[in-house]
């Protein structure tokens, strides 16, 4: 996954004569996963609309209180919009947020794509994300046209809300058209909200101060965002009980945490993953520290006061330094994402899967989870044909990335028949299942013990005339690639200057009718929001018994069936992926690292009615009489077999990659 699992390939059988059409492929397969390029490349990936989004109003201007002020929006044909609306500011750099001031008015008429700081998307035609600010903790609200705003609480219906984090790492698509909830809030009648939060060092960076640990900000952004739409959402439509959280790769790993979090859990009623790289190992506070002092080191820092100072810039580029420096150990997941949530021992008290696996999460959340079929396609269609990848280099990655036993396992479960052979493609497919479909799996069998838990595969892929231009190039064409769902359930082809061919358009269908059935009733089959009907969608469940609500449908020869999104009709499975994921399950690399139990630290929840916007609503200290223990994955072992491989000692190898690794700076 990432950039520099390629550059581990790179490390291995690179030519400096191809040193361009590495770059090529390095900035294109971190266009896809991250949601970034870079303006030295010519022809973007993910080319959305040339030009600002305007919103075009049916005449109105809808009008809601929100405490002391009045918001005025833009009335589209399919929603009411209220675009940037402020729920949260920080005081200072790295602190943590507290509730925006709600006094006075407001027009939030205007799509305006402020974005938190990240690395700029859409730079190659000129046409940056180039709205990045620190002060970026807004909101945006799309609230069906059937709500009648001058007395929205005597409506007849009480709306559910989807709440959305979107992906690939750095959340940049509050601001991307991919992920407008104008039409998704239409055909489902669901009012849809997408945030902003902090990201990168300036949302995750760990330190102390005035004796104080400092963590998670990013996160308890959004805990302060879904506080704000208990408050002010509530008074517009009565949805306190009625939110579903929603979140891509990234946002994904968002509502995991949310799953798990006790201060999280008045907030929200059940959550979606769509693509969660389950497969990901979190640090302990004093890891994360050790992060601190590198970044510092890097930045010519000895305080948290001199990161403050520095330029914005300079620490969204300290994170492509971070991920260069975990090259060399294989450290697979600092490389792909080295700011993200710590276990921090209170809020969090050991990684995700164990907390799972005990229990210990808020198990009265109903929840949609799955994946894309070819989550990795970009692997193959963009590093260079020039550049195949026999098995021995195949094998020589694998031993690289997981250790010689490990890798070597893994390098034959993945060998094709016969001798000869390309596995471009089969990594791809390898760190598909190793990031996504197989640990998602895993979650979804520990999840489906205590909760109504309902998986799918998404396996349609987008090929009308216009796919080479709506996604900058023809090579994704056809793949379900990793993100590539977003488009479908947001129904927002026209926005990304796609043309929808007739079974795009049916599969959209199909994700509104279940994620819209599902925001309303907690059940992906029942709930009455389009006229049309597809198969029913089975709980994710070891036994045969499909369930539809609290009725028994009908009897499977085998259990775990997942549903199948596809065109011409939605299918069920059994066993998704069975033979692979069966053998990565039994790596242990994603399995639980804790055999009992977890007990969490007890902490204080305030009910949905009464919670406030302090900022001390979430804390993230255990009371004193509580006693935690922070689990970390356990790494593979790595073993050597004699000797540092040839492809470890060119110094030619390593120059390439770093080379490429500096179009992404």
């Amino acid at each position: 996954m990432k950039v520099f699992i390629f550059c581990l390939f790179i490390l291995i059988s690179a030519k400096s004569s191809h040193s361009n059409e590495i770059g090529q492929a390095v900035v294109k397969i971190l266009d896809h996963v991250t949601g970034e390029t870079t303006n030295q490349i010519e022809g973007n990936v993910g080319s959305f609309s040339t030009e600002p989004i305007i919103a075009t109003s049916t005449g109105g201007v809808p009008m809601v209180k929100v405490g002391g002020g009045t918001l005025s929006g833009v009335d589209l044909p399919e929603a009411h919009a209220f675009y940037s609306v402020p729920y949260g500011k920080v005081a200072s750099r790295f602190g943590y947020s507290m509730a925006a001031d709600t006094q006075g008015d407001l027009d939030v008429s205007t799509i305006d794509q402020l974005a938190c700081y990240q690395r700029k998307a859409n730079c190659s035609k000129g046409h940056c994300l180039n709205n990045l600010s620190e002060d970026c903790l807004v909101l945006n609200v799309h609230v069906p046209t059937s709500v009648d705003l001058s007395d929205p609480l005597t409506s007849s219906d009480r709306l559910p809300c989807y709440y959305g984090y979107m992906g690939w790492v750095r959340f940049w698509v509050r601001a991307s058209p991919l992920c407008d909830g104008r039409y998704l809030s239409d055909v489902t009648n669901t009012i849809v909200v997408s945030i902003n939060y902090r990201l990168g060092a300036f949302g995750f960076l760990v330190y102390e101060e005035n004796g104080e640990t400092i963590v998670n900000q990013g996160f308890k952004d959004q805990q302060l965002a879904l506080q704000w739409v208990q408050l002010h959402i509530g008074r517009l439509v009565e949805i306190k009980d009625k939110v579903t959280i929603y979140g891509n790769s990234a946002g994904a790993q968002s509502v995991m945490f949310h799953l798990l979090s006790k201060q999280s859990s008045p907030m929200f009623k059940q959550g979606s993953m769509e693509s969660n790289p389950a497969v990901f190992q979190y640090q302990a506070i004093d890891e994360a520290m050790e992060t601190m002092y590198n970044v510092m080191n890097m930045t010519n820092c000895t305080n948290i006061e001199c990161l403050r100072q520095l330029p914005a810039e300079d620490l969204v580029k300290v994170a492509l330094k971070l991920q260069v420096r975990a090259l060399p150990s294989a450290d697979i997941f600092n490389m792909v994402e080295p700011f993200r949530v710590t276990i921090d021992g209170a809020e969090f008290a050991t990684d995700p899967m164990s907390l799972f696996a005990g229990g210990v999460w808020n198990k009265d959340k109903q929840i949609i989870i799955g994946t894309n079929a070819d989550e990795m396609s970009f692997v193959d269609a963009y590093i260079p044909e020039a550049f195949p990848m026999p098995f021995k280099v195949f094998e020589k990655f694998n031993k690289f990335v997981f250790g010689d036993e490990l890798g070597q396992d893994v390098a034959d479960a993945y060998k094709l028949p016969g001798v000869g052979g390309d596995y471009k493609h089969t990594l791809g497919i390898e760190i598909a299942d190793m990031f996504f479909h197989c640990p998602v799996r895993m979650m979804a069998r520990l999840a489906s013990s205590t909760t109504p838990t309902y998986m799918y595969s998404f396996a349609h892929g987008m090929n009308g005339s216009t796919c080479a231009e709506a996604w900058g190039g023809e090579e994704l064409c056809g793949t379900v690639f990793h993100g590539s769902e977003n488009s479908f359930l947001f129904r927002t082809s026209p926005l990304i200057e796609y043309n929808a061919t007739a079974e795009d358009i049916y599969v959209s269908d199909e994700f509104s009718f279940y994620w819209g059935n599902f925001a309303h009733s907690g059940d992906p089959t029942m709930g009455g929001v389009m006229s049309q009907t597809f198969p029913a969608w089975p709980q994710y469940t070891a036994g045969d018994t499909l369930v539809q609500g609290a009725k028994i449908v009908s009897k499977f020869s085998a259990g775990y069936t997942n549903i199948k999104l596809d065109y011409p009709n939605p299918s069920l499975e059994n066993e998704y992926n069975k033979q692979m994921c069966d053998f990565w399950d039994s790596t242990g690399y994603y399995s639980p690292t804790t055999s009992t139990t977890v007990v969490p630290p007890v902490v204080t929840t305030t009910p949905p009615s009464d919670v406030t916007t302090t900022p001390n609503d979430v804390t993230t200290t255990p009371p004193s009489d509580v006693t935690t223990t922070t689990v970390l994955p356990a790494e593979p072992e790595k073993t050597t077999s004699g000797g540092k491989s040839s492809f470890m000692t060119s110094q030619m190898s390593l120059i390439i990659c770093f080379i490429t690794s500096l179009f992404i700076v």
